[in-house]
């Protein structure tokens, strides 16, 4: 009889207790029994990898470079786009790939997208964590360096190597519970995409709004165009799960938008946000599905209440928490340190790629 309900069997008979029978599971060898040693159909059986865009922005070297870029004519700069807050570190990166090996042991690789910088707490060589650079997947390496991650987003599905199914995760994300594969796509490689309750707004961009808002209108004017529907709300701060071949058709279809997008030097009122575009496209064409099953806790650090609500969280009451630092967060050294001690609580075990 067994213990609790599961997807396998309510009960066994009494021979198929007999002989021993081991599986691989993500790399741990398992006893299991004769009948239950077979492909289930709801099992995903594809490689998944994990995508990261990552920033030091306390490098002097990449301060520079960002300095020298600032006044370039044609830029579309928004002031917010270049925030320092935008780029400040509290070490997220190695506590989210902390939290990835700790509760998603099936991801096959993971790849840290960045500019010309490694974590130094990451080993140089790693079979499962690689660091590429934006020079080695930029389809026109004369619009670099950028300070965009709506730019950086247009070439994340040029990496070399890259599986077709894949999670890009923000470094502010981190997966506090464990997660199957089923969470991102179903076993025949749908993708589940997370909607939040938020509106994108419509009507034309209003004057002083971010770039964010921006983009979310010329995705809606691009999935019109393409697929005759707009989206009306955003994606939550979770992973977003992606296929290659989708974007690859995406920067097909519309190679202008790509284009400009991964030229704009610092966030623009004419980027698109290719993520978005591509979760929203995928729904509309088939490939993707809206699934409400997500527990997230969402924590702006600018918030008056973060404080408070940083001390009081429970990470393992919820599948992914995301400690979101905006513009508006300058300053707040007690939210930071708060939010520091909580991974160091909620992650303290070091992964095999860390530095000892």
């Amino acid at each position: 009889l067994a213990p609790e309900p599961n997807s396998w069997a309510s009960t066994l008979e009494p021979e198929t207790l007999v002989g021993d029978v081991y599986v691989d599971v993500h790399g741990v060898r398992a006893r299991t029994l004769t009948d239950l040693d077979f492909p289930h159909v709801e099992h995903v059986a594809f490689p998944i990898d994990v995508v990261y865009t990552w920033v030091n922005g306390a490098d002097p070297a990449w301060q520079e470079r960002m300095q020298a870029r600032s006044g370039t004519p044609g830029s579309g700069l928004i002031d917010a786009a270049k925030n320092e807050d935008r780029f400040r570190s509290i070490d997220e990166l190695k506590f989210s790939l902390r939290s990835v090996h700790q509760n998603a042991p099936w991801v096959r690789r993971v790849w840290i997208v960045t500019d010309q910088q490694h974590p130094t707490w990451l080993r140089e060589v790693d079979d499962r964590v690689t660091v590429i650079d934006h020079r080695e997947i930029w389809a026109d390496p004369s619009d670099l360096p950028v300070f965009n991650s709506h730019a950086i987003e247009t070439q994340l599905h040029h990496i070399p190597g890259l599986s077709e199914h894949y999670v890009y995760l923000n470094d502010d994300v981190f997966l506090t519970a464990p997660l199957r594969p089923t969470a991102f796509f179903s076993a025949g490689g749908v993708m589940r995409i997370f909607s939040s309750p938020v509106h994108v707004g419509l009507g034309s961009w209003p004057a002083g709004g971010s770039a964010v808002e921006a983009a979310d209108r010329n995705d809606w004017r691009l999935l019109r165009d393409s697929t005759s529907s707009g989206q009306t709300q955003r994606l939550r701060h979770t992973g977003h799960a992606q296929r290659r071949s989708v974007a690859e058709e995406l920067e097909g279809r519309f190679p202008d938008e790509f284009a400009r997008t991964a030229a704009s030097t610092f966030r623009s009122p004419g980027d698109i946000s290719p993520i978005a575009l591509h979760s929203w496209y995928a729904l509309r064409t088939g490939r993707a599905v809206i699934s409400d099953d997500v527990r997230l806790a969402y924590v702006n650090l600018a918030a008056p209440t973060a404080l408070r609500t940083i001390r009081s969280l429970r990470p393992e009451l919820f599948d992914f928490v995301c400690l979101n630092r905006t513009e508006a967060s300058s300053g707040r050294v007690a939210e930071e340190r708060a939010a520091s001690a909580l991974l160091e609580r909620h992650f303290p075990f070091v992964a095999p790629w860390e530095v000892l």
